[in-house]
């Protein structure tokens, strides 16, 4: 920033000519405070006074940051030597008068420095601007050539579209709303790779199909690992049918079908009752009536159709009744009273029958 002024002694005489040491400040106050920027002309930086006039161009020694303009008002502040090292040229030789005052405020036009910012911050603290398409365009035209990198937290508040590849190299979450969408169905719509760039997961939306590993035989194995389960009884809750996990006490597949669990190869499950029960699709339940008579209830034969479930009592006393919501048979409920006796009913969707 440009500067020019007239140096006079007490009477108003100027100066001799020479090379003159003097300091420059800028304060946001019109007394006292810190300065915001300080520079010294001293040794090799001396201003030139020739005829009492001198010009100068603030900044020159001691870069002047458009920052310093973001206050409200600026006032500035001129210190000259002592008339004894107003001209000396050594390193540090000058002694310092006090400051002149008052200090001047700075006119409008100094704060045309922060014109070539936004917010204090300069071009180059943000997009690169070089060439007609090598910066970043608010606008959701032609996709630009700029490319850019941001090292801290950033978010998008729309719809985001990434065209070539996009790598994380972090965790990816997304919110319970989130969909991930292709605008075109694809046998490769979504992958997952391993550091070989060999598929471990694909999504096929062409033939609506999930593939775990590759589509087509190859010399790689993947594996498809469902969770294991090691309580004593089926997990219970609001489970849909369809699902499936490893029973690791029975050493089963289980699945689930028409809202009860049963093994997914179809081959019945053996499981020893003491007490009231209410029979699973394919169970083989072995009742034991030694401390007393139960019953055991068949489940609604339309929610186990094309079931087989078998009653069988292991123990000399008591009796155990097989019983269901409809007939079975003709009969309401059957009692089974004599050791190792066994009886399988069959469920056709609407009634039981023996067999």
């Amino acid at each position: 920033m440009n500067f020019q002024g007239r140096l006079t002694d007490n009477s108003g005489t100027a100066r001799a000519d020479g090379q003159y040491n003097m300091q420059f400040r800028i304060f946001s106050a019109s007394t006292g405070g810190t300065a915001l920027w300080t520079e010294t002309r001293q040794t090799t930086s001396r201003v030139q006074l020739t005829n009492g006039l001198f010009s100068t161009q603030l900044g020159e020694v001691t870069p002047l940051p458009a920052s310093v303009f973001n206050a409200t008002n600026l006032y500035f502040e001129i210190t000259m030597a002592n008339p004894a090292t107003a001209t000396c040229s050594t390193a540090s030789c000058a002694t310092w008068e006090a400051a002149m005052t008052p200090r001047n405020k700075l006119a409008t036009s100094a704060y045309a420095f922060n014109s070539s910012t936004l917010n204090g911050k300069f071009d180059t603290d943000f997009a690169a601007a070089t060439g007609s398409a090598n910066y970043i365009q608010n606008q959701s035209a032609t996709p630009q050539a700029a490319s850019f990198n941001v090292s801290g937290t950033g978010r998008v508040g729309g719809a985001f579209t990434a065209a070539g590849t996009a790598s994380v190299t972090g965790a990816l979450t997304a919110n319970s709303t989130a969909l991930f969408k292709n605008s075109s169905n694809s046998t490769t719509a979504f992958r997952i790779q391993d550091s070989s760039s060999a598929t471990l997961f694909s999504v096929d939306t062409t033939n609506k199909r999930i593939n775990v590993g590759s589509s087509t035989a190859d010399s790689n194995a993947y594996y498809f690992v469902l969770d294991a389960f090691s309580g004593p009884a089926d997990p219970t809750g609001s489970i849909p049918d369809g699902a499936t996990y490893y029973n690791n006490s029975l050493s089963k597949f289980r699945c689930r079908i028409d809202g009860l669990w049963a093994n997914c190869d179809g081959q019945p499950s053996a499981t020893t009752k003491t007490a009231n029960y209410t029979a699973k699709r394919s169970d083989i339940v072995l009742a034991d009536a030694s401390a007393g008579s139960f019953t055991v209830t068949l489940p609604n034969p339309w929610e186990v159709n094309g079931a087989t479930i078998s009653v069988k009592k292991i123990t000399a006393p008591n009796s155990v009744t097989v019983t269901s919501s409809t007939n079975i048979d003709n009969l309401s409920s059957e009692v089974i009273t004599t050791q190792w006796q066994s009886q399988d009913y069959y469920s056709d969707g609407i009634k039981w029958y023996r067999i």
